[in-house]
């Protein structure tokens, strides 16, 4: 089909282009006025209408791009990846830094697929962009400081008995009391 198309382009349009380099914007005011004026009123034997035609009877099945989307965005290439305990992903054989909070996590990677080296991918999770990623300098993601991921107790769990800062300000008061003073502090009970 394209390539019909394209030998029509070429027969029609193309030999009657003159030999000498034209701007690009020349020739495309020549395509444009040839397309909406020959090309979309012409009757078409595979589908017996007009180009034009078809596609408006078609143009409540189009939805508009919602508000806020970036088209070049729809199109990314997406891929699901598990964020290892270094605040890394591994990406097309490399690594990639996240943000340290998302360790644990699974987030989508967005990437253009004809140019995936040139502009790293950006993070995602849950449909919501979250952060660009960063090629990893593995001699500075060495030495960062890494937050440990405490869970949250078990609320079901019985309570310990301890004090803990009853048992510091007990420490504290028995190192610095005076020896022969009398202790006025209420530390003990």
């Amino acid at each position: 089909m394209i390539e019909r198309w394209h030998g029509i382009w070429r027969a029609e349009i193309g030999d009657e282009l003159p030999e000498a380099p034209m701007p690009l914007d020349e020739l495309n005011s020549f395509h444009w006025a040839w397309l909406g004026s020959e090309y979309h009123r012409r009757v078409h034997e595979t589908t017996g209408r007009q180009p034009l035609a078809h596609w408006l009877a078609e143009a409540e099945q189009l939805r508009p791009l919602p508000a806020g989307k970036d088209l070049d965005e729809v199109f990314l290439h997406r891929l699901k990846r598990q964020v290892r305990k270094d605040g890394t992903v591994r990406f097309l054989g490399d690594f990639y830094e996240v943000r340290p909070e998302l360790v644990g996590q699974r987030v989508e990677l967005r990437f253009d697929p004809y140019d995936p080296h040139t502009a790293p991918p950006k993070v995602f999770v849950d449909d919501v962009f979250v952060c660009d990623s960063v090629p990893l300098d593995r001699l500075n993601n060495s030495a960062r400081r890494r937050r440990r991921q405490l869970g949250t107790p078990d609320p079901a769990s019985p309570p310990s008995g301890l004090d803990p800062l009853r048992q510091i300000a007990t420490e504290h008061y028995r190192r610095t009391r005076r020896p022969g003073n009398p202790d006025t502090h209420d530390a003990e009970k």
